[in-house]
């Protein structure tokens, strides 16, 4: 239809370690090469987010989903290290 705009959608690569000092692969880096994602997070057991390498972005469970879907979590319906 003339006058709507189509439906945004993006690609996002995760990667999920239990390490609260990630690291990862050159099979990490090759994959984002081939994907090319337009955002690429490593999900591990951090309180805080912060840069990786390359646009990459490490952040927790709960910040993760919040990221991409804000409206759509609350920050009690996650488990945390505690709850674990």
């Amino acid at each position: 239809m003339f006058g709507r705009n189509p439906v945004s959608t993006r690609t996002i690569a995760v990667e999920c370690k239990a390490s609260s000092a990630p690291q990862v692969t050159k099979g990490f880096w090759r994959a984002i090469e081939t994907t090319k994602p337009d955002k690429t997070y490593i999900v591990a057991p951090v309180s805080a987010s912060y840069p990786f390498k390359n646009d990459v972005e490490v952040c927790g469970l709960s910040n993760f989903l919040k990221k991409i879907d804000p409206k759509n979590i609350s920050s009690t319906s996650v488990l945390s290290n505690e709850d674990a």
